[in-house]
């Protein structure tokens, strides 16, 4: 969600035809609220993320179709996709747990939508204007 400032719905929608993990990686977000025709758009991934995506298709057994998926007790690999609640859920928890181990300070808020707002606020710390910011971002 980061590396391409993915709204929710947009990782939920990806499918493992979507992903170049090739470097340098890419993912093709098909559909999202600024690209409603199907055409699509290509963005680019960090090599961590790649390789990271790449242990989770390799530990799920995941070769096509969705690219995340839900997760049931006992490990056990669902062959639909992963719903936007529980997106939103397991990032909630990831946030209390790193707050928890003292990995960063509590937030004032949290949701899905920190992640494009991080994604920003950390080009702009790297001297992105505005301009180079809402293409990033697709706004």
């Amino acid at each position: 969600m980061s590396d391409a400032m993915l709204r929710v719905s947009e990782v939920t929608a990806l499918d493992v035809s979507d992903l170049e993990a090739e470097a340098p990686g890419t993912i093709t977000v098909r559909r999202s609220k600024t690209h409603q025709t199907g055409a699509g758009v290509v963005l680019p991934l960090r090599g961590v993320t790649v390789q990271r995506v790449r242990r989770w298709l390799q530990g799920a057994g995941v070769e096509s179709g969705p690219l995340f998926r839900g997760v049931k007790c006992g490990d056990k690999v669902q062959a639909g996709r992963i719903a936007s609640r529980t997106v939103r859920r397991i990032v909630k928890r990831r946030v209390g747990q790193a707050v928890q181990a003292g990995e960063m300070q509590a937030p004032a808020r949290v949701s899905t939508h920190s992640f494009r707002v991080g994604s920003a606020q950390s080009f702009a710390q790297a001297g992105a204007g505005l301009v180079e910011m809402q293409v990033a971002g697709r706004w």
